[in-house]
């Protein structure tokens, strides 16, 4: 019985020990996101230059355990797309302009260090995790500037080919200035989708995203 009460109290001063060094954080960010697709090599998509841009917002709950490591989620909203769209024929010389808006659930790690009495954080992050593709808009254009451009938003209901959740994978380094009780941040994204976006054609996602935001520790 002895044994067991000291191993038990072993065990609570060492959770107590880490939990000295652990707090929550909470962010929040807007973004814009640019845009393209990986397509077939040796394609004509694949040789030029079909990127677009989106814009994305989202928020951050982190745990950190000791003073450079922190684990959480970051839910937000994000556009991604492409300058042609997967499979579709033009009527006439033009672009096929998709962007889609995605409800997006990243789970990260994350490695930070603050300096200068505090004042300077570095941080670098790494995830991934599922995305809900739940709207957007669809853009028609010619090589004729005479001719309108057609706009007509996105039903994803009634879009088939679209494979409505998407698997992704994220990295991302940033630094953060203090202001007031939290630090302004500035932050870059890269995202690799796991999986085609048009059920019928080879389609990845990609993106680099340039973030600014507010992190506030607890």
């Amino acid at each position: 019985m002895k044994n067991r009460f000291r191993i038990s109290l072993l065990l609570l001063l060492q959770f107590g020990a880490g939990s000295a060094f652990s707090q929550l954080s909470f962010g929040a960010k807007i973004t814009a996101n640019h845009n393209w697709q990986k397509y077939d090599e040796g394609t004509n998509a694949a040789n030029n230059d079909l990127s677009v841009w989106g814009m994305g917002t989202s928020v951050s709950a982190m745990y950190s355990v000791g003073s450079h490591f922190a684990v959480g989620v970051e839910p937000g909203l994000v556009q991604r797309g492409t300058k042609c769209l997967p499979g579709y024929i033009l009527p006439y010389p033009g672009d096929a302009k998709i962007v889609c808006n995605f409800i997006e659930m990243p789970i990260v790690a994350q490695i930070n260090w603050k300096t200068w009495q505090d004042r300077i954080l570095f941080f670098g992050k790494i995830g991934g995790g599922v995305s809900r593709a739940v709207g957007g808009y669809k853009e028609i254009s010619s090589w004729n500037p005479e001719v309108p451009v057609k706009r007509s938003g996105l039903v994803i209901k009634d879009e088939n080919w679209i494979r409505k959740w998407e698997k992704g994978l994220q990295g991302s380094i940033g630094v953060g200035v203090k202001a007031g009780t939290g630090y302004i941040n500035l932050e870059t994204r890269y995202y690799h989708a796991l999986n085609d976006f048009s059920k019928n054609a080879t389609s990845k996602n990609r993106s680099l995203g340039y973030s600014l935001g507010y992190l506030v520790f607890l």
